[in-house]
């Protein structure tokens, strides 16, 4: 009684085969590269969402997991097209750029779309509602690149953070030196 079957799971994923070892090579660290990205921005995402339903979300107790789960789903397309694209054509450090700088967008469009879902915002208590709006203002930011875990994302993407809406890199200058 104890050993029903629950439910069937029927999964199909895609084979990249790419033409040489240094293809492949280059497709296992894009891969893994964005699907450590991706726990980034699940963790910034289920982080958010306590913030926004909690008051203390140190303290906050349940599941969130799911939250991420529908992360995970919404971008999982986009990661075989990225994966699909570097193993047909000439797979190089420029593509492999060009890929994870567009998985970071997708990522940014994605993960405030499923914290949305999580905490709307219509018919909550000012309070709340300022909760919401602030950790959403949180989430973005970090998928932007602000912020240490903003920071981590772009580092594991090993992509430029966005200033000022362009990417560039972050130039370290003393305090008080004067720019030429």
């Amino acid at each position: 009684d104890n050993m029903k079957c629950r439910g069937w799971v029927d999964a199909a994923i895609p084979l990249f085969i790419p033409e040489t070892e240094a293809a492949q090579t280059l497709l296992q660290d894009v891969g893994g590269r964005l699907t450590r990205a991706t726990e980034i921005a699940a963790a910034a995402l289920r982080f958010a969402v306590k913030c926004a339903l909690f008051a203390r979300p140190e303290e906050a107790s349940g599941d969130f997991a799911q939250a991420s789960t529908e992360l995970w789903a919404s971008t999982e397309s986009s990661f075989y097209k990225v994966l699909s694209s570097l193993t047909g054509q000439a797979a190089d450090g420029e593509a492999a750029q060009r890929e994870a700088s567009a998985f970071q967008r997708v990522l940014a469009a994605a993960a405030p779309e499923v914290f949305d879902r999580w905490c709307p915002a219509d018919s909550v208590a000012p309070v709340a509602l300022r909760r919401a709006v602030s950790a959403r203002y949180g989430l973005t930011g970090t998928l932007g690149g602000h912020g240490k875990m903003g920071s981590k994302l772009f580092n594991e993407l090993q992509i430029a953070p966005l200033v000022g809406g362009a990417r560039k890199p972050k130039a370290s200058r003393k305090k008080g030196a004067a720019s030429i």
